[in-house]
């Protein structure tokens, strides 16, 4: 989904997926430090460092087929407290900390895009490929956000959901978590489902990146 044929191109798009795969899964592990669970700086989760955040097969899958995903944070629910909030709030900020992260870089580089018209850049500098580094980073960050909301365990989005939920419903939802890789890989390479999902992803970060371009301009 994420597949770029040209070396230059693939190249960019494995480096800013290392970037912001990082800084996604860092955000799930301070949001886990904050609420007082221990597990991702036991783990040596604790940092933005990206290769501490990156998974080899997940890896290895961005360039063989165009996707890939990074290591979950792993927390214990039983050491999360706050004073304000209950445990399934809690989670549920731990996990739309990835996608808010990814949100966060889509503003990044569409700034750094509009901001590159608002100067005279030096006549050494490539525009054109800089201008492409930056649209493929807001874009690849858009994808990953919509992607990581969608509502099939274990993406982020289900956890945002679950919260939500009466008890019982909730209870058949986790019942999809054996599941869900199965009807991720569905959404990736069934016909039909797969040109359906790839239409909404594609659709969605287009408008985000687009729609915040045109904000930044007013």
């Amino acid at each position: 989904m994420f597949f770029q044929s040209d070396p230059v191109q693939l190249f960019t798009l494995i480096m800013i997926f290392i970037v912001s795969i990082g800084l996604h899964e860092a955000a799930h592990a301070y949001a886990v430090d904050y609420f007082g669970d221990s597990t991702p700086a036991d783990q040596g989760r604790l940092t933005l460092n990206p290769f501490a955040h990156l998974d080899l097969m997940g890896s290895i899958m961005l360039v063989m087929v165009g996707f890939g995903w990074g290591k979950s944070v792993l927390y214990n629910p039983n050491n999360l407290h706050s004073k304000r909030l209950s445990r399934p709030v809690m989670e549920q900020i731990i996990a739309a900390a990835g996608p808010l992260a990814n949100f966060a870089q889509v503003v990044f580089f569409v700034l750094l895009l509009v901001a590159t018209t608002w100067f005279t850049l030096p006549e050494s500098w490539n525009v054109q490929m800089l201008h492409q580094v930056l649209v493929t980073g807001a874009t690849l960050n858009a994808l990953l956000m919509f992607l990581n909301l969608t509502p099939i365990p274990p993406l982020d989005g289900s956890k945002v959901l679950r919260a939500f939920l009466p008890y019982k419903l909730m209870q058949k939802y986790d019942g999809l978590e054996p599941y869900g890789f199965l009807l991720l890989m569905a959404l990736f390479f069934l016909p039909g489902v797969r040109d359906v999902f790839s239409l909404y992803l594609h659709g969605a970060s287009t408008f985000l990146v687009s729609g915040l371009a045109q904000l930044f301009t007013l």
